[in-house]
């Protein structure tokens, strides 16, 4: 029990390394997105979008998308809050 509030903790401080933009990307991802249909919603390039994405898995410490979600999921972020 310990441990999974120590990993909440952690992934919630991470959190606060991320920028505006990819907080906004982490939202729209985590709702099934492609990047290209994020690209679109926040006018940007596809290749921009990948670029914060891969940013936003490192810095969370994610493996997969499905890690993100969780992550997302935990703390309440969605796609209705950007």
């Amino acid at each position: 029990m310990r441990e999974a509030a120590k990993a909440v903790a952690e992934s919630q401080q991470r959190l606060k390394w991320l920028t505006g933009r990819e907080r906004e990307i982490l939202a729209l991802v985590t709702t099934g997105l492609l990047n290209k249909q994020t690209a679109a919603q926040l006018e940007l390039s596809e290749t921009t979008v990948k670029t914060h994405r891969s940013q936003l898995m490192r810095k969370m410490r994610a493996r997969s998308m499905v890690d993100l979600v969780r992550m997302a999921d935990t703390f309440g972020i969605s796609a209705e809050k950007v």
